[in-house]
């Protein structure tokens, strides 16, 4: 199956999954378990999309398929997907901003007493939102990115302190600029025999002060030493 194939697969399970919040009967909704909700994070990190839809299944609580209406309204936009929503909590105000225009509505930041249930799809949320709306300057370590990880210790688990810290360095190298270690070390070096030289000299000059100094004082004691002629 070729990969265009493959991503119209993913695109249409997205797609079908996004619409059943609108179309699933009304019925006690039971939260992910929160290790669903990391693997469904690392996907987006990873750039892994078109797992969610199988990450995320069985997901019956609407703030669970959020990644789901985000993936497919605001990363890898799927036209023709409508998302009916209403309500004043979190997961209606989060599916409502996913659905609007971008730029339409400020994101939904959760209120006293709500949980973030994504708390790194939300750094990279506000992430983008800050680029596109901010520029790059200053990210990326002062971005909602870098506050994530140095709020987890650099991730939560060794994988994702991984992808974080790519991220963060193509980030740094798009923004900032490119630097190429060999170079680094190459200028690093340069310096170094700089120093070393300064050193040689300055050593090089003591000793010929004191090698002058030393024969200079043995020609004046042998001049005393000498005695005078009678006139």
């Amino acid at each position: 199956m070729s990969a265009l194939a493959r991503n119209l697969l993913s695109c249409a399970a997205a797609f079908v999954a996004a619409l059943t919040l609108t179309t699933a009967p009304a019925r006690a909704e039971e939260p992910l378990d929160a290790q669903r909700r990391v693997n469904a994070e690392h996907a987006f990190l990873d750039g892994r999309l078109q797992d969610l839809p199988v990450i995320l299944d069985g997901a019956e609580a609407a703030l669970d398929r959020y990644p789901l209406v985000l993936a497919v309204r605001r990363w890898r936009v799927t036209p023709g997907v409508e998302v009916a929503v209403a309500g004043a909590e979190l997961d209606a105000r989060r599916l409502a901003w996913a659905s609007a225009p971008a730029g339409e509505a400020p994101y939904p930041l959760p209120a006293a007493g709500e949980e973030e249930p994504y708390p790194l799809i939300d750094a990279l949320v506000r992430d983008r939102i800050r680029r596109e709306t901010l520029g790059a300057a200053g990210l990326p370590e002062d971005g909602p990115l870098a506050r994530y990880a140095a709020a987890h210790d650099g991730g939560r688990t060794p994988e994702e302190a991984w992808v974080l810290t790519y991220a963060m360095d193509m980030q740094r190298r798009c923004y900032v600029g490119y630097e190429d270690p060999l170079q680094t070390d190459a200028a690093d070096q340069a310096a170094d025999r700089l120093r070393l030289q300064a050193r040689l000299f300055y050593l090089a000059t003591l000793g010929a002060t004191i090698v002058l100094s030393f024969f200079g004082a043995l020609v004046v004691g042998r001049r005393r030493d000498e005695p005078t002629r009678p006139a």
